[in-house]
């Protein structure tokens, strides 16, 4: 009897190796905020909210930022590097009552992209995931989702995929040209393409 194995995906594997869902979370009262600090030499810290509501999206129109998308969290684009003057902090709010915990990576994953730590484009997050034994953070994002420059950059990817493809069927066809008219026999004092095809009666062409 054959045993079908159902292969496990990425949020569940997640889960298992100790990562929370801190959102969506049916807690009544208890926010989260991811922060940023970046600390500059001359200058006080700037801080950073990774995650916005769509209203506060410069990628959406008017009717997406208060209909189509209204309630959902998006992540900014952003490159989530460790560096000495960058620090990413989790904080907890219920009420007037906080706690915040200091990051050592923050990941994002989707069930068709690798675990990454840059975005280029908003995306649309699905879940939040923290592991508090190991203090790290991973926005888990929704591949169904392309913001209009993401739809745009990848035309433009394919275009030029395209081009590059062509050119190379070009390349292509004119060396397989050029060298296959090299490839000719002397029979009977005339000359022939390899392929059989007559050129010329010659006896100095090879």
């Amino acid at each position: 009897m054959n045993t079908i194995t159902q292969e496990e995906n990425k949020l569940d594997k997640l889960c298992r190796d100790g990562y929370k869902i801190i959102y969506p979370n049916s807690i009544d009262g208890l926010d989260f905020e991811v922060i940023i600090k970046e600390k500059h030499q001359f200058s006080d810290p700037t801080i950073l909210s990774p995650i916005k509501e769509s209203r506060n999206c410069k990628c959406f129109n008017f009717y997406e930022k208060l209909f189509k998308y209204k309630g959902i969290l998006f992540l900014i684009p952003y490159y989530f590097v460790n560096t000495s003057t960058r620090e990413y902090s989790l904080r907890f709010d219920k009420g007037e009552a906080s706690k915040e915990f200091n990051l050592e990576w923050i990941h994002i994953i989707s069930d068709n992209n690798e675990q990454r730590n840059y975005t280029d484009f908003y995306e649309k997050i699905n879940y939040v995931l923290y592991n508090p034994k190991k203090d790290r953070l991973v926005f888990y994002i929704d591949d169904k989702f392309k913001s209009s420059a993401a739809k745009k950059a990848d035309l433009e990817k394919n275009k030029k995929q395209n081009l590059e493809n062509k050119l190379e069927e070009d390349l292509q066809s004119l060396f397989d040209w050029y060298y296959s008219s090299k490839l000719f026999y002397k029979m009977n004092d005339k000359c022939y393409w390899k392929q059989g095809k007559l050129i010329q009666s010659c006896l100095n062409c090879v």
